[in-house]
């Protein structure tokens, strides 16, 4: 029976081609697909892959999955062209991708049979191989980790407002308002008292001077708030 092999060589390397050599017999045919990323082909694994075989040279265009596709697409036009033949076709890579290539092939009522090291489909008995250079997988190192402790911090407590403090801070603020004008107006007691309301309110609940100073522009607008905000801040 007549071999054709196809060899992944951006995936087995050099290694491939010696594990071709070292099956291949007279008048089988190797096809070496290869990109412009490949590595360097020892001419000595090609010499001994020439003899009175038929070597051919495909260059895949570089890219992810790129060379794959260019084989597997190259497998099915031999496949096609030597439907009558007897051939078998061998596919010499360390990828598992082209089990999809064994599936399609199956699907298309070819034999699918395994190999040591490949997987074959053939012609009058229909194979295709995929011979996968041994490796050793180093296994994943255990990782070992520590369950640090739940620790619930202790939020600091918030210090009310007594009714003494309410009462000195309202004063305060009336004696500072009364005496004031803004844009030459005196500020009026019904003013002095929503802003003696919003300052506890907002003191109280310890939200702090920049809730004091937003809350004042929100009732009396912008530049009113900030001109009474300013009057009062050192108080706060």
């Amino acid at each position: 029976m007549k071999k054709v092999f196809l060899v992944d060589f951006e995936n087995v390397h050099d290694d491939g081609l010696k594990k071709v050599s070292s099956t291949i017999s007279r008048n089988d045919t190797v096809y070496i697909f290869y990109t412009s990323n490949a590595k360097k082909v020892e001419f000595a694994s090609i010499n001994k892959l020439l003899g009175d075989n038929m070597l051919k040279l495909v260059e895949a265009k570089p890219g992810k999955q790129s060379l794959d596709m260019t084989l597997a697409t190259y497998l099915g036009s031999l496949v096609k062209k030597n439907s009558k033949n007897d051939t078998e076709y061998i596919i010499v890579s360390d990828d598992k991708d082209y089990t999809s290539v064994v599936s399609y092939w199956k699907n298309e009522g070819y034999k699918i049979r395994s190999k040591k090291l490949c997987r074959t489909i053939s012609q009058v008995q229909p194979v295709v191989t995929v011979a996968k250079p041994n490796a050793t997988k180093e296994q994943p190192k255990q990782k070992i980790t520590t369950a640090k402790p739940n620790v619930v911090k202790e939020q600091p407590k918030q210090k009310k407002m007594t009714a003494e403090e309410k009462t000195e801070l309202n004063n305060k603020i009336s004696r500072q308002l009364s005496s004031e004008t803004i844009d030459g107006i005196r500020i009026d007691s019904k003013t002095i008292g929503k802003v003696q309301k919003i300052t506890i309110k907002c003191v109280s609940s310890n939200q702090g001077k920049n809730e004091v100073y937003n809350s004042l522009r929100k009732e009396f607008g912008d530049k009113k708030g900030r001109d009474i905000y300013g009057l009062i801040k050192k108080l706060i």
